[in-house]
């Protein structure tokens, strides 16, 4: 087992040296040690997130479940935000004459000549023309407030000052490339993407290894304090997070092939 496989992303200071280990009846091992780094933790989490400490993970515990209900996709004005962000930071493709389009987004609607199939509702930019490719077209497939999006779009949203903003629970590894927490968030009347901020840590971890791992194939990992941060995530990507990355994929490029 290599120290990679833990959830805990560590380093430095680190050192190893040759000991003698009891548990395993006395023999020569190698000791490695490494210090946990933390993780991060986006700019809007709440007191709960920045000020939590743990000496165990528990997979059911009120912080997991809540973490699993903010990246539901039933969560309607989640779905909304994430829409008006994701138009937000596309720039419209569509070129004329060498001349790259500078329209805004907007809210459009089709409908269709069958008046029992409901209108077909997508985000695409204020010099959108039919039959026109590469225009900005983001289809609305999922379940969104529409009037909320009109209201994002038209800069008309005043927020909810009855809703806390401070409220993300999402926790990152140490080893993230992330600048920024992919969570929505709302600060007053503006949607934004909060900065995520590290948590440092002073754990300690020790594993031992036998010198001789044929007659001993065993190995001890030893942590050391108490973690001064939220339980990082797994290493792996949950498999719920990995489907819908797929499906938002799968649905980019149905939207362009259009």
């Amino acid at each position: 087992m290599a120290f990679e496989d833990v959830q805990y992303s560590m380093g430095l200071p680190c050192g190893q040296n040759k000991t003698t280990c009891t548990y395993l009846g006395d023999i020569a091992v190698i000791k490695k040690d490494r210090t946990c780094h933390g993780v991060n933790i986006c700019e809007f989490a709440g007191p709960e997130l920045r000020e939590m400490e743990h000496k165990l993970v528990d997979p059911n515990s009120d912080l997991r479940l809540r973490m699993s209900k903010e990246l539901s996709t039933d969560n309607v004005n989640y779905n909304t935000f994430a829409k008006y962000l994701a138009a937000y930071k596309t720039e419209c493709r569509y070129m004329r004459d060498g001349v790259q389009c500078n329209g805004k987004p907007i809210l459009k609607c089709l409908r269709h000549h069958d008046e029992t199939v409901p209108p077909s509702y997508f985000i695409g930019c204020t010099g959108w023309r039919m039959n026109e490719k590469f225009h900005q077209f983001i289809s609305i497939k999922e379940n969104v407030d529409l009037n909320l999006l009109q209201q994002l779009l038209n800069g008309l949203y005043e927020g909810e000052t009855d809703e806390p903003v401070n409220n993300c629970y999402l926790v990152f590894s140490n080893s993230t490339k992330r600048i920024y927490c992919p969570h929505p968030h709302r600060s007053e009347n503006t949607i934004t993407q909060g900065k995520l901020m590290k948590k440092l840590c002073e754990v300690r971890f020790s594993k031992l290894i036998p010198v001789d791992i044929k007659s001993c194939p065993f190995v001890i990992l030893i942590s050391k304090g108490i973690h001064t941060h939220p339980p990082p995530p797994p290493n792996q990507v949950p498999v719920t997070i990995h489907t819908r990355l797929q499906e938002l994929i799968h649905q980019a490029n149905n939207d362009n092939a259009d």
